[in-house]
């Protein structure tokens, strides 16, 4: 894909990266230690109301989709993932403008441990 990933070890770490780069895309796991993915989407959003987030999980639960697009998740995807279906939600979200509330989230695919950010 040509792109730098970066990985986070944890919400805070995920946080303090973005603040420092301002990545054009973010790839969130909802279940990671010392923040959670939605804690550190809520901070991430309150540092850029602008920041193109995917959200990851193995939960698929209906509430934190629900949350994660509230919260403007520009994508949403199950573990285990595709590999082409991470492609193309990354793919979408550079392709996309930054209003998330435009862009449907995607029920199917995909995975990515901690938090990748896309510089």
């Amino acid at each position: 894909m040509g792109h730098e990933v970066l990985e986070a070890v944890n919400g805070i770490d995920a946080v303090r990266l973005y603040r420092g780069l301002v990545p054009d895309c973010v790839l969130m796991d909802v279940g990671m230690p010392a923040k959670d993915g939605l804690t550190a989407f809520k901070e991430i959003r309150e540092f850029d109301p602008h920041a193109r987030v995917a959200m990851f999980t193995a939960y698929g639960m209906d509430n934190i989709v629900e949350q994660a697009r509230e919260m403007g998740a520009m994508d949403f995807i199950v573990k285990p993932f595709v590999r082409s279906r991470l492609v193309a939600g990354v793919e979408r979200m550079l392709r996309n403008p930054t209003d998330s509330t435009a862009i449907p989230i995607p029920m199917d695919g995909a995975v990515l441990s901690g938090a990748g950010v896309l510089n």
